[in-house]
């Protein structure tokens, strides 16, 4: 008994054909990338600690360190949080790249943590940093599924 069949696998080789040029799509993946990181940037924003600051300013004078109450200036802070940016993303080799950066100089130190200034003990660390990666981390898998399933419907594939 012979199992002869036809089988039309045009469908198949035009899809074969688009494929390698899908998986070396500069500009898609470089915006996939750049999607990536403007989620990065809002999650490094969202956990950056905001300080907040009482009405008590010190101040030295004459080597004596002075305290008082001023109840007009309490204020909250920020300036950490309003302070990250985000470079575009590029291609690296085989690999794309989006880099976020911060310009606040105590940033690392509220990261990581830091000995007082007086000496007396340890300031532990915020980890702001690391929690925002873990929450890119988790997001990512869904983001590339999401873009790289609409992309492929454009080549006709559902």
């Amino acid at each position: 008994m012979s199992n002869d069949f036809d089988f039309d696998f045009s469908e198949f080789e035009e899809f074969a054909e688009h494929f390698d040029s899908m998986l070396s799509d500069e500009p898609f993946l470089l915006d996939l990338a750049n999607e990536i990181g403007n989620g990065m940037l809002s999650s490094l924003k969202l956990n950056t600690p905001v300080g907040q600051y009482d009405d008590t300013v010190f101040f030295v004078r004459g080597g004596k360190l002075l305290k008082f109450t001023d109840t007009k200036n309490s204020r909250t802070g920020g300036n950490l949080a309003r302070n990250w940016f985000l470079k575009s993303a590029q291609k690296l080799g085989s690999s794309y790249t989006v880099e976020a950066y911060n310009n606040t100089e105590y940033g690392p130190y509220v990261n990581d943590g830091h000995r007082k200034a007086d000496h007396s003990g340890w300031v532990e660390g915020q980890f702001f940093v690391e929690a925002a990666m873990d929450e890119v981390e988790y997001n990512v898998d869904p983001i590339l599924k999401a873009r790289f399933l609409d992309y492929l419907k454009r080549f006709g594939v559902s």
